[in-house]
């Protein structure tokens, strides 16, 4: 029985040579190798596949790493995309409902100002009305006071001219009177008495009749100092007319004025109304918006949930496999304890090709990480142009923030489906990790160590290839990040400034064309470091197609150690 066993593990060590095309044991041949030298062709076959399986261990613990890292980033993102749509809505609702009350205190105090300015032009136009009847009163009589001062001047005059001709005519009478007098005082001295009595007489009528004379000259001047008196005050109310009908004249053309204000401001108070109106038609419309993007919001929650199911049904399998592996290793622990003395050489030859190995994931890591961000930096450019547009059109783009949430949504939806499919091939990875572990055990001999030197200079000289094109990308990408700063250090000093939003925007758009430039350059390089690594995987895959084993020869190993 042990013969047979010994001729099956003979066999399965020529199978492993020839495929391998190695030699498991360096001085003999293994078809003529006696059995005593069996345990340590055997022992470095099993120190091959610990290699091996320890290398592909190494291997695995980044990708689990970067897989949580993949899971959290697309968890904040996803939140951080909810959080901001929510705060959006809450803040367009607030400036909206801001807005409407802006409106309708307008309105209130137009409103006010109109029945006020109504109030007042009627209380204007009693008072004109009331002044231009007092105006049309004093006039009337004015005309009346004067028509009866001229009539009593024409009486006056009428009865100072027949006096005077009264007193002419006595004078007249007086003086033939008087030469009659004398003539009779001549003829007739002897009554002289008589004359003397009436010459006294005549005398004391004549300073009477000059008496009165004087009286009526005295009374006449008086009549002419009134008429002059008169005809003043009648040149005074003439221009007190004069001014009554300049200010009534003012108070029509003020009248008329505020005719003139009222119709503008009802104008006004009606184009107000029909801005409430509208006002009104957009709030419904901005309504019916928020509740779709509700709607919107609920759906990518639920996608986000089948999403999170997905992730821990892909967590389980995972753990699963990891539950497998771990009991595949403590079944080879008893192994391992046995050859450990004599694997501490090749152990240090795998630390080097591990810690290469993780020098290798870490530039492809970096790389993605790279990949990502630029992808970011793009979107958060589309989303500043986005920005830029809104300042520009403010209120009237509210549909593309609707259409721009339902965007990041669909990008959110893809980063999952894409978060997946990177699991998915992750799984796939595992698996073949997992044949390659099975494969890779035997891989370490005379011939591989000189291999293994040569792809380690190579891999070497590629790493520093890889990490010089690291450093610059990451310099160029820091540079990028500092001008996107300045770029919303802008954009906050834009909606401060209205009045300069266009040229600024201008100048936000020529320097976003700058930076998509950049990023394309960027992206570029990224490809083409990306096609250098997989030239580097490709090269090295016929490599480790040549050094297959098969899973029989592990069973028989694992069998013959425990007989």
């Amino acid at each position: 029985m042990q013969e047979m066993v010994l001729q099956e593990v003979r066999a399965s060590l020529l199978s492993y040579q020839e495929r391998s095309s190695r030699k498991v044991y360096e001085h003999e041949d293994i078809g003529s190798l006696p059995s005593h030298n069996l345990g340590a062709a055997v022992g470095k076959v099993l120190r091959d596949i610990e290699a091996e399986v320890s290398c592909l261990k190494g291997e695995l613990l980044p990708m689990e790493d970067q897989r949580d890292t993949l899971k959290l980033e697309s968890q904040t993102k996803g939140d951080i995309i909810i959080k901001q749509h929510q705060e959006r809505v809450e803040e367009l609702i607030l400036s909206h409902e801001q807005e409407v009350a802006a409106l309708t205190d307008k309105l209130n105090k137009s409103h006010i100002n109109a029945v006020s300015i109504q109030k007042q032009m009627t209380i204007v136009q009693d008072q004109a009305a009331n002044q231009n009847v007092m105006y049309l009163r004093q006039l009337t009589e004015l005309e009346s006071t004067v028509s009866q001062l001229r009539s009593e001047l024409r009486e006056a005059k009428r009865m100072y001219e027949d006096k005077m001709e009264d007193l002419e005519k006595k004078l007249i009478l007086a003086y033939s009177e008087v030469e009659s007098a004398q003539s009779e005082r001549d003829e007739y001295s002897r009554d002289s008495g008589d004359l003397d009595t009436q010459l006294h007489q005549l005398m004391t009528d004549l300073r009477k009749t000059r008496e009165e004379l004087n009286m009526e000259k005295e009374q006449n001047k008086r009549l002419w100092e009134r008429e002059s008196g008169n005809s003043i005050t009648i040149d005074n109310l003439r221009r007190e007319l004069d001014g009554r009908s300049m200010e009534t004249q003012r108070m029509e053309t003020l009248i008329k004025s505020t005719k003139e204000e009222c119709r503008v401001l009802i104008d006004r108070q009606l184009a107000a109304e029909q801005d409430k109106n509208e006002v009104l038609e957009k709030a419904s419309s901005l309504k019916s918006q928020l509740n779709a993007t509700k709607e919107q919001l609920q759906k990518i929650t639920e996608s986000h949930r089948v999403s999170q199911e997905k992730v821990r049904q892909l967590e389980t399998t995972l753990a699963q496999t990891e539950r497998a592996l771990e009991e595949n290793h403590k079944e080879r622990r008893n192994l391992q304890l046995k050859l450990e003395k004599r694997s501490q050489e090749v152990q240090l030859k795998q630390t080097e090709i591990e810690h290469y190995q993780e020098n290798l994931e870490k530039g492809l890591g970096s790389l993605q990480t790279m990949k990502v961000e630029a992808e970011t930096l793009k979107l958060k450019l589309s989303e500043k142009e986005k920005m830029v547009e809104l300042v520009q059109q403010q209120m009237d783009n509210v549909t593309k923030l609707a259409g721009q949430h339902s965007r990041n949504a669909e990008l959110m939806h893809s980063e999952k489906t894409q978060l997946q499919n990177e699991l998915s091939e992750r799984k796939i990875d595992i698996q073949r990790l997992k044949l390659k572990k099975c494969e890779c055990k035997s891989l370490l001999s005379p011939c591989a160590a000189e291999q293994h030197e040569a792809l380690k200079k190579s891999h070497h000289s590629k790493m520093k290839e890889m990490e010089n094109a690291t450093a610059r990308l990451k310099s160029q990408l820091m540079t990028a990040n500092a001008e996107l700063e300045k770029t919303k250090s802008t954009l906050k000093t834009l909606e401060g400034a209205d009045g300069h939003a266009v040229k600024v925007a201008m100048g936000m758009q020529k320097q976003i064309t700058a930076k998509r430039g950049q990023i394309d350059a960027l992206q570029s390089r990224i490809h083409f470091l990306e096609e250098t690594v997989e030239n580097i995987a490709k090269a090295r895959q016929p490599q480790l197609s040549k050094r297959k084993i098969p899973f029989d020869l592990t069973t028989l190993l694992y069998d013959l150690h425990l007989n």
